[in-house]
């Protein structure tokens, strides 16, 4: 029997996502109107972060943190609010603390995020670029910790 065409393009999009899932993103990590789900994932009714076809574990935060087997994540940051010109660009590095006071920098895995990116673009290094004159947040999220900082970007 002959497939029809909107079960050929279910196929293709159920295909599409599980060829786009990349595994080295965190899942689990908090969604919703504002905060958005790495590629390959999605939101679920729970506001969580997950694969299609598996669902999250209910608290994710008590558990060893696996991308680097360092133990809990304790909280993350990257820095202090920060001004920039026109002309000036800034990388924010992800400081992870682990319980037992280890602390890491680490950039992979981060998902960054910008609330305008009509004032400042901010890329997957966390390399802000300026466009034009206003104030934004920035915000980094690793294995479901975030920090934000504010950034002003004059002429």
């Amino acid at each position: 029997m002959p497939l029809s065409k909107l079960s050929l393009l279910a196929i293709s999009a159920a295909l599409f996502l599980v060829a786009c899932f990349d595994p080295s993103y965190p899942t689990e990590l908090s969604c919703g109107p504002e905060s958005f789900c790495p590629p390959g994932q999605i939101c679920s009714s729970g506001n969580i972060c997950t694969v299609p076809g598996q669902t999250a574990e209910p608290d994710a935060s008590t558990t060893p943190d696996a991308n680097t087997g360092l133990g809990q994540l304790e909280s993350i940051s990257i820095g202090g609010d920060l001004s920039l010109t026109l002309a000036q660009t800034h990388t924010f590095i992800v400081t992870a603390s682990y319980e037992g006071g280890m602390r890491v920098e680490n950039n992979a895995l981060v998902i960054w995020r910008t609330t305008d990116t009509e004032v400042a673009f901010v890329d997957f290094q966390g390399i802000v670029r300026p466009q034009s004159a206003g104030v934004v947040t920035i915000t980094a999220d690793f294995s479901g910790r975030v920090a934000t900082v504010i950034v002003t970007i004059s002429p």
